[in-house]
């Protein structure tokens, strides 16, 4: 493993600690476990505000036109717009409730990608570091290979 690489993980933490935002940007954007968990999280933040906002419009579309109230009904169409706003609520809730459980299953499954990737990685990484070691040793085996002078032809056996 060369010199910049094996130092590259342990100087990552120090630089987003000291670098400030960028610093932050730097080292996320050096790790692909760290970009999808960001992606995943930017990605659920908007299904919530998008949501928030859908479940606004359809409240504004809900809402009735105030009728004229007389004395006498007033009383009745009290309760009857709490049952009515009631009933709203409990739907809207369960909607959200419904749309949680869709998140949660969407956010386990990318935890379980993001688990298999980290996994992936780290086999590259060690099948590289492999690799590094076998050309180092090719490369030691040339080396001593041609420090080894060939001997003129009349010559026998090596001296005692």
């Amino acid at each position: 493993m060369g010199h910049s690489e094996g130092n590259m993980r342990l100087v990552l933490p120090r630089i987003a600690l000291s670098g400030g935002t960028w610093g932050w940007f730097t080292a996320i954007g050096s790790d692909p476990a760290a970009i999808l968990f960001a992606v995943a999280v930017v990605l659920l933040i908007a299904i919530v505000i998008r949501a928030g906002l859908a479940a606004r419009a359809r409240r504004q579309e809900r809402q009735p036109e105030p009728e004229p109230v007389t004395a006498a009904s007033a009383d009745e169409g009290a309760i009857a717009r709490w049952v009515g706003e009631g009933r709203h609520l409990l739907s809207e809730w369960q909607e959200k409730i419904e749309r949680l459980d869709e998140l949660q299953g969407r956010l386990a499954a990318m935890q379980a990608e993001n688990l298999r990737l980290a996994q992936e990685s780290e086999a590259l990484v060690r099948e590289r570091d492999e690799v590094r070691a076998v050309v180092a040793r090719i490369g030691e085996l040339v080396r001593q290979a041609s420090e080894v002078r060939p001997r003129p032809t009349g010559e026998a056996g090596p001296d005692p």
